[in-house]
């Protein structure tokens, strides 16, 4: 999704996509992007569908904003924040310097 790069859009523009991509069928799935700035991330965004529910957006700037609504948005799918923890593009420092 190139034309979603370094935006947050709108809840309809993402669940056109997600029909368009026949995640309606699915239980589960997720939008979440995320921007890092001197080498955290800074800033979160996500839209979800979980068991038929939509949620989102959930978006936070700021380093420790952003690690609170992630885990909120992996809550959502049914997560502990011991497990979201465990997505491997986070598991490089990216939420505190090492």
């Amino acid at each position: 999704m190139p034309t979603f790069i370094g935006k947050a859009p709108e809840i309809a523009t993402i669940q056109t996509v997600a029909r368009a991509l026949g995640l309606e069928i699915t239980r589960r799935w997720v939008y979440l992007t995320y921007d890092c700035w001197g080498r955290q991330i800074d800033f979160v965004y996500g839209v979800g569908c979980c068991d038929g529910q939509m949620f989102g957006p959930i978006e936070a700037d700021g380093p420790s904003e952003a690690e609170v609504a992630f885990t909120a948005i992996m809550a959502k799918l049914g997560l502990s924040p011991e497990q979201a923890m465990q997505f491997p593009a986070f598991e490089r420092g990216f939420w505190s310097e090492p």
